[in-house]
């Protein structure tokens, strides 16, 4: 069973090999497992903060989207073989949106919809495709993509955003 750990107001899960049987890590299933596990606990925190001092209060979260009563997707979307996961939730107001973490690598995702994505957590560098023009986008920053579009986003951290799904008549 992993041990809880907690750093800088944020839960960690981290395996313990003393009472953990031998198994071949090869595959990093723990250590995805590990990250989604921490990102729900992260977004808890911020959610409803715990009175026991573990969790940021309110007033620390001054500039932090904190979603109130959304209907949330039970199941994560996970690509990249974890490296990128993301929960669909919707708020009151009916705007479909994810919130995600993404692991540094470069990926490629393609649009449906006009998306803005809000990068609450890190530095990314995005390129719309086909253009080779790189723009560069910090916490409290965001972008748009186009409907029906493809991009690139490179981490070289780790990255936390929320994605809005925009109707054509916004």
């Amino acid at each position: 069973m992993p041990a809880l750990r907690t750093c800088t107001g944020q839960r960690f899960f981290v395996r313990s090999e003393q009472n953990s049987p031998k198994r071949n890590t090869s595959n990093h299933k723990y250590q995805n497992i590990a990250y989604l596990v921490s990102f729900f606990l992260y977004w808890v925190d911020y959610a409803a903060p715990l009175s026991s001092g573990g969790a940021r209060t309110r007033e620390e979260l001054v500039g932090v989207d904190v979603f109130k009563a959304v209907d949330m997707a039970a199941k994560g979307n996970i690509y990249e073989g974890g490296k990128v996961t993301s929960r669909t939730f919707w708020t009151s107001e009916g705007e479909r949106k994810t919130a995600g973490i993404m692991l540094p690598g470069i990926y490629t995702f393609s649009t449906s919809t006009r998306e803005r994505m809000e990068i609450t957590t890190g530095v990314v560098e995005i390129r719309i495709l086909p253009e080779e023009e790189t723009a560069r986008y910090k916490e409290g920053e965001f972008f748009m993509v186009p409907a029906q579009a493809s991009f690139e986003i490179r981490c070289a951290g780790i990255v936390e955003y929320v994605c809005s799904y925009l109707e054509d008549d916004e």
